[in-house]
């Protein structure tokens, strides 16, 4: 499940191509079937879940595109308590992008519209957002476009579970970030290195995403500490707020046509936190190895994270990694011309500090993922 709704968050629209005097229209949709096993000492679930990913690319002129997604969810079993609060079927629709870029000039984009919220948009220890929020960027380039500098702004009403926005308060929640990003491309070793610095912010947090039970929202049950909250049970308020900086950087090298590896790594600090409760860092390691029709792409993420970085309730339920140290590793295997893709990974997650909601973890995934083209 996670993979797979981080996957839906993050959809990579199709890039367009460009011919002028008229107007081009690329589409793609992704079929993605999903296994998972979690297993705690309090908990053992196994959901299956399907995901259709459709989107929509269209270029009126040169200096103008417009891209469009839609994802939809569709759960079996325990899915169903995950997806919805009221014992519903756990089918939905999401909107997943929907935004307009410009191009005055080459060596300026404009970007603005609707996208899945995040903290940085490299790499963040806090999993995908599950509700959208709205993006505004600025890319300024090179004429070679070896070198890339850009501005981000996202502002969320943040949500949990998928369809449960959280609108019904006296004060609206609100999630804001702001991002510096540079990259820059060298030819004699053929890398590519990003960085990324993000400013966030989130307010107004209401009392169910606090409370200690899950049905609640569960920060405190998800892997927020104790300290960090006062009351009892729905009553549960934040004493503490949620504002600091993730950086993430991306270093990327072709060593030949057939090996490319992907090192990634993001660190966190919530500046309204407790000193010993709000720092948090990931690293992943990516091989790609091509041979003919042929793409395997082992990896490997360690983390440690520790509880109050962000409120937990926000990132998606296998994937929280507040008060949690340990690893995930994974392997895809993918059919280039067929355009399928298997994928399995196992991640273990141990507990850093006590309490009495959390426990160590583990998670199995397993996945097939068929794509298809609209316009070919």
């Amino acid at each position: 499940m996670v993979q797979a709704i981080s996957n839906a968050n993050k959809m990579n629209t199709p890039v367009l191509t460009e011919d002028e005097g008229a107007t081009v229209y690329t589409g793609t949709i992704k079929i993605t079937t999903l296994g998972r096993l979690m297993r705690d000492e309090n908990l053992k679930s196994t959901v299956g879940w399907s995901f259709v990913e459709a989107g929509i690319g269209v270029q009126y002129f040169e200096w103008l595109k417009f891209n469009f997604a839609l994802t939809g969810i569709f759960g079996e079993g325990a899915g169903q308590n995950y997806l919805n609060g009221d014992g519903a079927a756990a089918n939905l629709i999401i909107l997943d992008t929907a935004a307009i870029e410009l191009k005055p000039i080459n060596e300026i984009t404009l970007t603005a519209g609707v996208i899945a919220y995040r903290i940085n948009p490299l790499s963040s220890v806090m999993s995908a957002g599950t509700s959208p929020g709205l993006e505004q960027k600025v890319e300024l380039q090179n004429k070679m476009e070896t070198f890339k500098f850009s501005l981000i702004g996202n502002e969320a009403i943040p949500s949990f579970g998928v369809n449960k926005t959280v609108v019904d308060q006296d004060k609206t929640p609100f999630f804001l970030s702001g991002t510096a990003m540079v990259e820059g491309k060298f030819s004699p070793i053929n890398s590519t290195i990003k960085l990324a610095a993000t400013q966030f912010k989130f307010g107004n947090l209401p009392a169910n995403v606090s409370g200690s039970t899950a049905g609640s929202g569960g920060a405190v049950y998800a892997g927020n500490s104790l300290s960090s909250v006062s009351g009892v049970g729905e009553n549960m308020q934040f004493i503490i707020g949620f504002a600091g900086t993730e950086s993430a950087a991306v270093f990327e090298t072709e060593w030949t046509s057939n090996l490319k590896t992907i090192l990634k790594a993001a660190t966190i600090k919530n500046d309204q936190a407790f000193q010993n409760e709000n720092q948090g860092k990931v690293g992943k390691v990516e091989v790609e190895w091509t041979r003919k029709n042929i793409k395997l792409t082992p990896n490997l993420m360690v983390f440690e994270v520790e509880s109050d970085v962000t409120p937990a309730a926000f990132s998606i339920f296998a994937n929280r990694l507040n008060n949690r140290k340990g690893f995930k590793t994974g392997l895809s295997l993918e059919l280039i011309k067929q355009k399928i893709a298997f994928s399995g990974s196992y991640m273990k997650s141990i507990e850093i500090e006590n309490t009495p909601f959390l426990f160590d973890r583990e998670v199995y995934n397993l996945g097939l993922e068929v794509n298809y083209d609209l316009f070919k």
